[in-house]
C-alpha cells in the first residue's frame, strides 16, 4: 500500500495495474509435494489478490481504472502433473471473471489474460511438447494490445486457444483418453 502511494502521489492514479506474478512446477498427485502446490497457490492467486487489495479501492472511488492479471490456457483443463498450476489459473481466471461482472457498475475494467507457452526461464526446463510457443516481445505485444483495447479476455495464441478452446466441450471420457494418449501420463510400475 505504501509504495503504490507514494507512486501515485508522484505520478498520479494506478490507470492498469496487472498482477504478472506465477511459477509453474510439476506436481504431479503421485508424487504430491503440498509445499510446492501451496507455493504455487500463494504466488499465482493470492499475488493477484494482493494486487487488487491495494490498487481496487482508489480505482472504485474514482470510478474508474483497469484490472488485469495473467492467468493461462492451462486454466481451461486440467493437464497431467500439473493440477495444481492449472488449478490456480483457474482460479485466477473465474476471480476476475466474477470481478469483471462486479466492477463494471463502478467503471473499473476487468481483463483476464490467458497466454500459452511462451519462452522464458519457467519454460525453458520444460521437456513436454510446448505448441505455438511464443517470444517474450510477441507475447508482451498481444497482452498490451489487449488492455489498450480494454478487453474482457486475451486469449493467444489464436491456434493453441482455440484447441484448448474446443477441449473444454469435450466429454470427461473422452478427454481423459486424449491426455492419456498425449500428455506423458505416467504408468505405474508392476506390482511385485
Amino acid at each position: 500500500g505504501a509504495a503504490v502511494a507514494s507512486i501515485e502521489s508522484a505520478l498520479g492514479p494506478t490507470d492498469v495495474a496487472v498482477a504478472n506474478a506465477g511459477i509453474g512446477v510439476q506436481n504431479a498427485s503421485t508424487r504430491l509435494n503440498l509445499e510446492r502446490v501451496k507455493e504455487t497457490m500463494r504466488t499465482n492467486f493470492d499475488g493477484v489478490l494482493h494486487l487488487a487489495d491495494i490498487v481496487l479501492p482508489a480505482m472504485i472511488a474514482r470510478r474508474s481504472g483497469q484490472l488485469a492479471a495473467v492467468s493461462s490456457l492451462a486454466g481451461w483443463r486440467g493437464i497431467p502433473a500439473n493440477g495444481p498450476y492449472c488449478a490456480s489459473k483457474a482460479a485466477v481466471s473465474t476471480l476476475l471473471e466474477a470481478w469483471r461482472i462486479e466492477l463494471a457498475p463502478y467503471g473499473v475494467a476487468v481483463t483476464t489474460i490467458h497466454p500459452g507457452f511462451v519462452k522464458t526461464p519457467m519454460t525453458a526446463g520444460d521437456r513436454n511438447p510446448m505448441p505455438f510457443l511464443l517470444e517474450v516481445d510477441d507475447a508482451a505485444r498481444r497482452m498490451a494490445d489487449g488492455l489498450l483495447a480494454r478487453k474482457r479476455r486475451v486469449d493467444f495464441p489464436f491456434q493453441l486457444a482455440s484447441i484448448v478452446g474446443f477441449g473444454r466441450g469435450l466429454p470427461d471420457w473422452l478427454y481423459d483418453r486424449v491426455m492419456t494418449r498425449f500428455a506423458f501420463v505416467p504408468k505405474p510400475k508392476p506390482r511385485e
